[in-house]
């Protein structure tokens, strides 16, 4: 998969335009969480040119943040939480980073691939 640039955007942006794609449409940016139905996504709300060390970047951003995991001062990597609504009922599952493995919210470790986990609870 290629890099897209700010020259290719405009290609495919152009393109949709051309084919008739009203312009208001908004733009979703898939995540690789868990969905049933259509691909998981976040909603774009901006596209930003970058600044101090980000220079000669653009950045676009997302109504809701996207994490693909972080580490806390003891070194164990907090696990993803997934979010999701079906049928107007809101479910949630909790996963290791490293291997994608459902881990219990009492987990210190993945029992797959024994990740170090903090606990999502207290």
């Amino acid at each position: 998969m290629s890099i897209l640039t700010l020259d290719k955007l405009h290609e495919l942006t152009k393109n949709y335009l051309d084919r008739g794609i009203p312009p208001k449409t908004p733009i979703y940016v898939t995540t690789a969480d868990p969905s049933v139905g259509s691909r998981a996504y976040v909603i774009a709300t901006g596209l930003y040119n970058g600044f101090d060390w980000e220079r000669g970047q653009l950045r676009i951003e997302t109504e809701e943040k996207i994490l693909k995991y972080e580490c806390g001062r003891d070194n164990k990597i907090v696990p993803i939480i997934y979010t999701f609504v079906l049928d107007g009922r809101r479910y949630v599952t909790i996963n290791c980073p490293k291997c994608d493995n459902k881990l219990h919210k009492r987990d210190y470790y993945c029992s797959k691939c024994g990740q170090a986990i903090k606990s999502v609870e207290g």
